[in-house]
């Protein structure tokens, strides 16, 4: 779900992030669906581990620029 996901995101969205490799995350998804013979379970492990964590902090820090874009733009709207 999160590799779809980071598909359909508007890339000035994700260049505002450029120290998480979006495309990776797109990648390891499709490996998943469409190659799952050649999953290795170790590399979903520290996936989880190692990569979830930092794309969380990432996902985060967008929802927090477009809640404050959102709140601003309304602010001049009705000020």
């Amino acid at each position: 779900m999160i590799g779809e996901i980071v598909k359909r995101l508007d890339s000035t969205l994700l260049a505002q992030h450029p120290d998480v490799a979006w495309s990776d995350f797109a990648g390891f998804r499709d490996v998943l669906i469409h190659q799952y013979d050649r999953v290795r379970l170790d590399l979903v492990w520290r996936f989880a581990q190692e990569d979830l964590p930092a794309l969380q902090q990432a996902i985060a820090a967008l929802l927090n620029d477009l809640e404050d874009s959102a709140g601003s733009s309304s602010a001049r709207r009705d000020g």
